[in-house]
């Protein structure tokens, strides 16, 4: 009965908590989204920030936004698969923004000052639009 338990238990979790989803913005196609979940913690994101290694390693992708929004706990492997991305996009001039971070995780960020290889903003919008503006700049 405990193991039906277990295994019932881990398919609930699989059900509503997806592994981490990419997808480019409808309107700027050179940012790559991440939608990220509590199933930032398990092994299945290793390969999901594998291809996207890939994808900045081949010159696809330079601009990711990670949308935390959905993520309520973030363990130190999951941030490790962030700083995996960020040091990626870094080697070729890249750069990975964090948005919707819950007050837990950006307090956890800024205590292991994490956060200082970071830009964070509150959506996605304003993450997106934030690329923009340094654009502009340049």
């Amino acid at each position: 009965c405990r193991i039906a338990s277990f295994v019932f238990s881990a398919l609930c979790f699989l059900l509503y908590h997806p592994a981490m989803q990419t997808r480019r913005h409808e309107s700027d196609k050179d940012i790559m989204i991440v939608d990220a979940s509590d199933a930032i913690n398990d092994d299945e994101t290793e390969r999901t920030v594998e291809r996207i290694e890939g994808e900045i390693d081949a010159g696809k992708v330079r601009k990711i936004i990670v949308d935390c929004s959905h993520v309520e706990f973030l363990s130190t492997f999951g941030l490790s698969m962030i700083l995996r991305m960020r040091n990626s996009a870094a080697n070729i001039n890249g750069e990975v923004k964090l948005c919707g971070l819950s007050p837990m995780i950006d307090q956890m960020l800024r205590i292991s000052k994490v956060a200082q290889l970071f830009l964070v903003y509150p959506d996605v919008e304003q993450a997106r639009l934030s690329f923009r503006i340094r654009q502009r700049s340049i």
